[in-house]
């Protein structure tokens, strides 16, 4: 009994206890080691975002510009000021193609806003606006300071809301059987691109928040993650929601030396509100 408490204390899950053997305390020394390494990275980016004016700890008080309200469309990205103006643009990764400004400067997805600043995973950037268009001085994420410019055009302004934005799937789908997919699936990789993966090569380094999924025949699935157990659907194809709420994902199969893989849509808010796949999970078939 006293080791099974010793290992409870040490964050083993009945599960692991259940299973335990002298090599699993390893794979745990691997696990929070990899814990540490993301509590660092994390807590490199909170004292950045403290030592700059108007981050997360002096955000700014909100001030409404009317002006800004609305819907704003790309134009392009510029890597300076006079470049924008001329539009001279750049190839670049920047890749929000729709931008919102809401009422009262409430925040969506990874934005927030008061009068002449755009908050973008809560890094502060300038942004004017010029007979309709509107400029924005976007920050590097590492050195925070401005290194190149958004340019967008007006589509309107209306006051939109978060539900009016958000992009919706269809998900209402039959159920059709697949029997294929019923077992257990254990996460192997995260990739941003389907091609990326390659079995038995790792592309994510990270650990990662999905751990597996376990799935019945009869439409009902249960997604394992370090602390929780969550409850999908799935129809022959697809899984919903997987990721996000009203959301379908799409799987799709592969085999590979005596392996089966399932590689699946991960429809996060880039999906929700930037219309775009951020990436894939991947999976490989238990057997027994």
């Amino acid at each position: 009994m006293t080791v099974i408490l010793n290992l409870k204390d040490l964050g083993f899950s009945l599960e692991e206890i259940r299973e335990y053997e002298p090599s699993k305390l390893e794979e745990k020394v691997n696990e929070y080691s990899k814990e540490i390494e993301n509590m660092k990275n994390k807590i490199h980016i909170l004292e950045t975002f403290s030592k700059r004016e108007g981050s997360i700890s002096k955000m700014r008080k909100f001030i409404n510009d009317e002006a800004a309200i609305g819907k704003w469309k790309l134009l392009g990205v510029a890597s300076q000021q006079s470049d924008a103006k001329q539009r001279n643009f750049i190839e670049d990764d920047y890749d929000i193609q729709e931008l919102y400004f809401l009422p009262g400067g409430q925040e969506y997805w990874v934005f927030g806003w008061t009068k002449g600043y755009l908050y973008i995973n809560n890094i502060e950037n300038e942004y004017t606006i010029k007979d309709g268009i509107l400029y924005v001085a976007l920050q590097d994420s590492i050195a925070l300071v401005a290194n190149k410019v958004a340019v967008y055009e007006n589509v309107d302004h209306k006051e939109y809301t978060i539900p009016e934005i958000a992009h919706q799937d269809d998900t209402n789908l039959p159920f059709v059987e697949d029997s294929e997919i019923a077992g257990i699936w254990n996460v192997v990789d995260y990739v941003c691109e389907k091609d990326q993966f390659i079995p038995g090569k790792r592309f994510t380094e990270r650990d990662l928040w999905l751990k597996k999924i376990m799935i019945s025949l009869d439409g009902t699935g249960i997604m394992v993650t370090g602390t929780n157990h969550i409850d999908f659907c799935y129809t022959k194809g697809f899984f919903t929601p997987f990721c996000s709420r009203n959301t379908v994902s799409k799987y799709e199969y592969l085999k590979e030396n005596g392996k089966t893989y399932l590689i699946v849509e991960w429809k996060n808010g880039d999906y929700i509100f930037g219309k775009r796949i951020p990436g894939y999970y991947v999976f490989e078939k238990e057997t027994n």
